[in-house]
């Protein structure tokens, strides 16, 4: 699901802004694609385009000529592989890890009407081909490196943390210094 209505709808979210104004008028998640102004959000971000303003080709074409300047491009589907190749280009020593920020209880896309799955192709199209761009470019790091990429995802698999209450802790941890590091920028 686009634009993050899954978080603001789903039951553990209650505290986002719109939470109680979309379940009280029953929106779906067609009424939230029709009625935001937001599309193709990616590619205006990565072309550096303006965010209310409409995507062109020509803000597609900039975004997809930018993605030559990221070091590493990843996957969300393809975490612990995007990570791999993020370990191997800049270095980093994981000793552990954990995901969180994920939300279980978003629809599959089975059962999503056709009609609303339309509407978010027709007002992500750009989205869409960029993603298209970046996976073309992240599955050649992959093949690149291989061997080296096999050898950390194992790595990385054996360091993740399985244990509910560690990985709560580790999540906490990881959220509280992320507010930290925010109110430091701010300053």
């Amino acid at each position: 699901m686009p634009f993050g209505l899954h978080k603001i709808l789903s039951s553990n979210y209650k505290l986002h802004p719109n939470y109680w104004k979309f379940r009280r008028e029953g929106w779906t998640l067609e009424d939230f694609v029709r009625r935001s102004p937001r599309e193709n959000v990616q590619t205006k971000m990565i072309a550096g385009a303006v965010y209310e303003e409409p995507c062109t080709a020509e803000i597609f074409a900039k975004a997809k000529e930018n993605l030559q300047y990221f070091s590493v491009v990843g996957l969300t589907e393809r975490f612990e592989e995007s990570l791999a190749l993020m370990k191997l280009r800049f270095g980093w020593k994981l000793e552990s890890y954990s995901s969180f920020n994920v939300t279980r209880t978003r629809p599959k896309k089975r059962d999503l009407p056709q009609s609303t799955l339309d509407l978010i192709a027709e007002r992500n199209r750009f989205d869409i081909e960029l993603y298209e761009c970046a996976a073309k470019r992240f599955q050649e790091a992959i093949d690149k490196n291989a061997a080296e990429v096999g050898r950390v995802v194992r790595e990385l698999q054996a360091a993740r943390i399985q244990d509910p209450l560690r990985a709560a802790l580790f999540s906490t941890g990881a959220a509280t210094r992320k507010a930290i590091n925010r109110a430091y920028s701010a300053l």
